[in-house]
């Protein structure tokens, strides 16, 4: 895919115009994602699995496969939701340890997606 894609910005992006140009600019940056996510991504999920579980004081087992804890990803973050949406994480410690995990899920997103919406100065989003 890295040979793919530095061929395409290289070779063909020069070579075009216009549209054409654009969709393989398109081509070029899901490239990149994919790049991104298969170096990043597990060690992401598991991140962000450990938090969850720390966070909601879950009891689980560590998922045995990588199904498993996409899964386990999943529901944990639909308890995690159904929590936020009842008020718990309105204020008090819980609700900066809730701020916390999320800034630090969605930074390993935009990691993947795009680290140039990680802001320079603090390494992830900013707390409205």
């Amino acid at each position: 895919m890295a040979a793919v894609a530095e061929y395409l910005e290289g070779q063909a992006i020069p070579a075009t115009e216009g549209a054409v140009q654009f969709q393989i600019r398109v081509c070029v940056h899901v490239l990149r994602i994919l790049l991104r996510e298969a170096e990043l991504g597990e060690v992401a999920l598991w991140r962000e699995w450990s938090g969850l579980a720390e966070l909601l004081r879950s009891d689980a087992s560590r998922p045995p496969t990588l199904e498993a804890l996409e899964g386990a990803v999943f529901e944990l973050n639909e308890s995690l939701a159904e929590r936020i949406r009842s008020g718990e994480a309105d204020s008090g410690n819980w609700a900066d340890a809730v701020f916390e995990h999320v800034k630090e899920a969605t930074r390993d997103k935009a990691a993947i997606a795009d680290p140039k919406l990680i802001d320079a100065d603090e390494g992830s989003p900013r707390r409205a």
